[in-house]
């Protein structure tokens, strides 16, 4: 056997062993929310629908499944990934945010009226008086109660949610969870924290940060909301995603 002719064989089985690695993937703990700290204010929004091509982004996809809290979801995912345009509007300027927002389709401008919306433990969609003064329709989540959003596509240009949100009792807040729609499938959820009002007032929350960062491209996403405590009960509505942020 000539040395060319074994340094081929070497060279052969050095291929076939790095071939046989498999690689291994590491999954980052999310960060935790923080609570709800400055009163809400009046704040406008534009109905969302059509509007011109350079207020709009890639947004909302159509389907959802279901889910729980903190739970990988297993329910069906859309059946096709499309990525329509989205209206763009600054509802929280108020607060010194000029993040351009894009409402989850079932609401509109100062109300939730639920469509798509997957509502578990007696949460429900009723008529109260908003931060305004005027008269629209929330979302209440009792003690057990959960919600699981439409899908809405996002990428690494969406950062953040938002909502405005009120405590008529307990203080645990309500937790928020986010998984994305991959290799058709519903994913683990993340924990993106909590958000509360003040004391019964209407609040705009913090930002929710919803681990946007790993996607590669327009990923359907889903929010799950849980009522926390035993003996609470809350409300929210103007639940918005913030595609990118107005410097």
């Amino acid at each position: 056997m000539t040395d060319r002719f074994k340094l081929g064989v070497l060279a052969a089985g050095a291929v076939a062993s790095l071939g046989a690695l498999a690689p291994t993937l590491a999954t980052a703990s999310p960060p935790q929310g923080v609570s709800a700290t400055k009163a809400h204010g009046s704040a406008s929004a534009a109905a969302h629908g059509s509007a011109s091509a350079s207020t709009h982004r890639g947004g909302s996809a159509a389907g959802h499944g279901s889910g729980s809290g903190g739970r990988s979801g297993s329910g069906p995912g859309p059946a096709a990934l499309p990525c329509p345009s989205i209206a763009l509007s600054q509802p929280f300027l108020a607060w010194g945010d000029k993040g351009e927002y894009a409402l989850l389709r079932g609401e509109d401008p100062d109300n939730f009226d639920g469509s798509g919306w997957k509502l578990n433990g007696g949460a429900r969609v009723m008529d109260v008086r908003l931060d305004d003064g005027g008269t629209g329709q929330v979302l209440d989540l009792p003690a057990g109660a959960s919600v699981v959003s439409p899908a809405i596509c996002v990428s690494p240009a969406y950062p953040k949610a938002r909502t405005l949100v009120r405590d008529l009792a307990g203080s645990q807040g309500v937790h928020i969870y986010v998984s994305f729609y991959k290799n058709g499938a519903w994913g683990r959820s993340f924990s993106n924290g909590m958000v509360k009002g003040l004391h019964g007032n209407w609040a705009a929350s913090v930002p929710i940060m919803i681990h946007a960062a790993s996607l590669k491209s327009l990923t359907p996403a889903r929010f799950t909301l849980v009522a926390g405590g035993s003996r609470s009960e809350y409300q929210l509505y103007n639940f918005y995603v913030d595609p990118r942020l107005i410097k």
